[in-house]
């Protein structure tokens, strides 16, 4: 099929056109194939040009995507499948993004760490990491200590003190509080000075 003309769109691109058929190309597409009117193109030639121009915007979405924020690659696999980009575009984006240096999802873990501990468990940390699609071999090198300390000042941001931990009512209070950030029996126990076998026998 012969190109009979290349236009210039509003936004960044170009169509190309055969006859009564059309593509839209990004303006990078068209240069790296050198396509001008006149060229005379077979099937095989315009798939492979339309697949580098998927793998092109592809690759444009995902470098928005992590400019500003960490990204995991479950977040911009997601997100590009989301966009209707095959599989195979978006594993190769993938690929380079980590070959970059550009995606790495133990890094993201562990810069989430550094500062989620200080404000949440071990659990509820777990929890987040593995939603965004951190694998499980990631995981389990991952080392997280929580910190009595933190719980403590996640309870005073919380209550103030108007709690008083010696009392049950209030202890049971201040342990779901610590169990929904995700911390530990035993940092609970030792934030709140005491744990549930001091008020709730057995049976």
């Amino acid at each position: 099929m012969v190109i009979e003309k290349i236009t210039p769109l509003r936004k960044k691109g170009h169509r190309v056109s055969f006859g009564e058929r059309s593509i839209e190309i990004t303006g990078r597409t068209l240069k790296d194939f050198g396509l001008g009117a006149g060229d005379d193109l077979t099937e095989e030639t315009l798939e492979e040009i339309l697949r580098a121009d998927a793998s092109s915007r592809a690759w444009d979405k995902a470098l928005s995507l992590i400019a500003f924020q960490a990204r995991t690659s479950r977040e911009v696999a997601d997100r590009l499948r989301q966009l209707s980009y095959g599989e195979e575009t978006v594993q190769g984006v993938l690929d380079k993004l980590v070959g970059e240096g550009l995606l790495d999802d133990e890094a993201y873990a562990l810069e989430y760490i550094s500062g989620a501990i200080e404000r949440s468990g071990r659990m509820k940390i777990l929890h987040h990491l593995r939603n965004k699609g951190i694998s499980q071999e990631i995981i389990d090198g991952l080392k997280i200590e929580e910190k009595t300390a933190t719980a403590r000042r996640e309870l005073g941001k919380k209550f103030g003190d108007r709690m008083d931990f010696s009392r049950q009512e209030d202890w049971v209070r201040g342990a779901r509080f610590l169990a929904q950030r995700g911390f530990a029996y035993e940092t609970i126990k030792k934030a709140l000075g005491r744990g549930e076998d001091d008020f709730f026998g057995e049976g």
